[in-house]
């Protein structure tokens, strides 16, 4: 065995070993965490269900394809496991974990390529930043397509860091791949295509001699088929966006929000959990803008835009700092800058981060961080499956065909039921979500469709008050209209809890 590659295999080696303590805790925590998925995953479930079995995306099956889903290519995953016949929940979390393994030996096979034994400790203390974090936990067990955009956002950013060097003659090959990795990032969430135009800026000013190779492969491996995918997407559905953005955008009082800057306070929490990894992030953003203004900017840039939308977005989903999880894969991408430093300040950098590391350790440890989530998803995963999944459990086992419920809750409900389901929220409701209502205008529209039960959620057992005015008013229209309260069902005693409204026989 030649010099060089026991070298590699050192460095290899040690890079596990110091991210083993921070693997261990994420192995961990998973499997404590297990039982916990969030209800809209159950969403992309049903919409993977009705598309595996009638090959039409529908929330109702027989009913006009609609798009009520995040992720289109994360539903086309699950519509491949339930062609297998694989239970989604598990073949999901299974996803979600794959995911997060597999930045970590992408992270190996850098300290393979680089040889470099700073390299390979500042490569490993960043990892077991990640890995020590219980959001990372959460995110892979959570049943969503978090985890797979992380990957593939990590994935772009260390093609990038690696085509701009100077030594680094592109080829079709290489920017090819580089643009299916793009185009998955676009397919899982819509940020990915401010994140792609961003990166793709930034490869075609550094690489400005080979414009003409840049700008032909990518039209090929992403452009090409992302307009092909948007013109299908407008004739298939009749829209240009998901019906999530039109009812943020357009109305619904779930989403209003009078502040600025309604996202803000989740990002002044982001901070005060992670401050020292924000600290040393911020030197090595200042090593690296000495040396490669390029790759410092375009980093610094996409972080910014992270944290723009978050700010500018009331955060629904925002559990375990969702919307800014994006931002570890610019973290993990840091240390492929280290070769551009002085020798010095990768000695003390290596030193101050792993000063950084252990002083983040203590503080999760202090704030009891992993009991508190631990007990949390704990009381979640139970109310889910007390109240909405039994629920939706039952009524499957009624008949009901040509038959509809009205849920505001629309994830396992409808689901496990596999009745025809009016989403009062409008994520999954056309008309709903196209159409600028007042909160009155809902609830009639709602009561109209005669949908044989309304499902609200309340905050309080047996009365209705302190609701909001969206479901004080469709509660008002279904009493008027002959709907009484039958059941409650019990998600958390301190405040919350779903009301069964059934329509009168008469």
């Amino acid at each position: 065995m030649n010099q060089s590659l026991k070298r590699a295999l050192l460095n290899f080696t040690g890079f596990f070993l110091i991210c083993l303590p921070s693997l261990l805790v994420y192995l961990w925590a998973v499997s404590k965490l297990w039982p916990y998925t969030v209800d809209d995953s159950y969403i992309t479930f049903r919409y993977a269900q009705n598309f595996a079995t009638t090959g039409i995306i529908s929330w109702n099956v027989g009913q006009a394809p609609i798009e009520g889903y995040t992720s289109f290519l994360h539903m086309l995953l699950m519509a491949l496991g339930f062609h297998l016949n694989l239970s989604p929940i598990i073949y999901t979390k299974v996803l979600g974990i794959t995911a997060a393994v597999l930045m970590l030996v992408i992270g190996g096979t850098t300290v393979i390529i680089q040889r470099n034994a700073f390299y390979t400790i500042c490569t490993a203390l960043f990892f077991s930043f990640f890995f020590a974090e219980v959001d990372t936990a959460v995110h892979s067990i959570s049943g969503l397509e978090t985890n797979l955009f992380l990957l593939c956002f990590f994935l772009l950013l260390t093609n990038f860091i690696y085509l701009i060097r100077k030594e680094n003659i592109l080829n079709w090959k290489k920017l090819f791949l580089f643009g299916l990795i793009a185009l998955c990032l676009s397919l899982l969430r819509p940020e990915g295509y401010i994140f792609t135009a961003i990166i793709f800026l930034a490869l075609l000013w550094e690489k400005r001699q080979q414009y003409k190779l840049i700008i032909t492969t990518l039209c090929l491996a992403y452009l090409l088929p992302v307009l092909a995918y948007q013109a299908w997407h407008y004739f298939y559905f009749h829209q240009l966006f998901p019906l999530s953005f039109y009812v943020k955008m357009l109305q619904n009082d779930v989403y209003k929000n009078k502040s600025l800057l309604p996202g803000f306070p989740s990002i002044v929490d982001f901070v005060q959990d992670h401050h020292y990894l924000i600290l040393a992030s911020a030197i090595a953003f200042i090593l690296t803008l000495r040396q490669k203004k390029i790759v410092a900017l375009t980093l610094f840039l996409l972080a910014a835009v992270i944290f723009m939308m978050v700010a500018k977005t009331k955060p629904i989903m925002n559990f375990n700092d969702r919307y800014i999880y994006p931002i570890w894969a610019i973290l993990l991408v840091l240390p492929l800058t280290f070769q551009l430093w002085q020798q010095k300040a990768k000695i003390i950098f290596c030193g101050f981060l792993f000063l950084c590391l252990l002083l983040q350790a203590h503080q999760i440890r202090a704030e009891h961080r992993f009991q508190n989530y631990i007990h949390g998803t704990a009381m979640y995963a139970n109310g889910l499956s007390n109240a909405h999944i039994q629920l939706g459990k039952l009524l499957a086992q009624m008949p009901h065909q040509g038959k509809a419920i009205a849920t505001g809750d629309s994830g396992a409900i409808p689901f496990y039921s596999g009745w025809n389901d009016i989403d009062v929220v409008g994520l999954n409701e056309r008309t709903i979500a196209t159409t600028r209502m007042t909160t009155a205008e809902v609830a009639q529209y709602v009561v109209k469709q005669a949908p044989q039960y309304i499902i609200l959620v309340t905050l309080k057992e047996k009365e209705m008050s302190q609701e909001s005015p969206a479901r004080l008013a469709l509660y008002q229209a279904a009493i008027q209209a002959g709907y009484r309260h039958v059941k409650t069902y019990t998600f958390d005693p301190s405040h919350y809890y779903l009301w069964v409204l059934e329509k009168s026989q008469n």
